[in-house]
């Protein structure tokens, strides 16, 4: 289980609440800020400086890795309850 939790306005921490809990056990999360091609990380990739675009191959599979999820493993992304936005 991956927690995707992201507020787009307010004063909601996603990954805060994930790691006060409670959480599924043996969850993860996941941060879209973290994940997304930021422009100054990747001008090529997002020249119009857009936030919070598909990642590159290498930086996703780099998340992955960290997360320990394999391409065979079976992935449910979830967001808790007053989310707007999962990944």
């Amino acid at each position: 289980f991956v927690d995707g939790s992201w507020y787009h306005r307010g004063n909601r921490n996603g990954r805060a609440e994930f790691e006060e809990g409670p959480r599924i056990p043996g969850s993860v999360h996941i941060d879209m800020d973290d994940l997304s091609a930021r422009p100054d990380l990747y001008p090529d990739l997002n020249p119009k400086g857009l936030p919070h675009m598909l990642p590159p191959p290498d930086l996703f599979a780099a998340a992955m890795d960290r997360l320990g999820i394999r391409n065979s493993d079976h992935v449910i992304v979830y967001g808790r309850r007053g989310c707007y936005f999962t990944p």
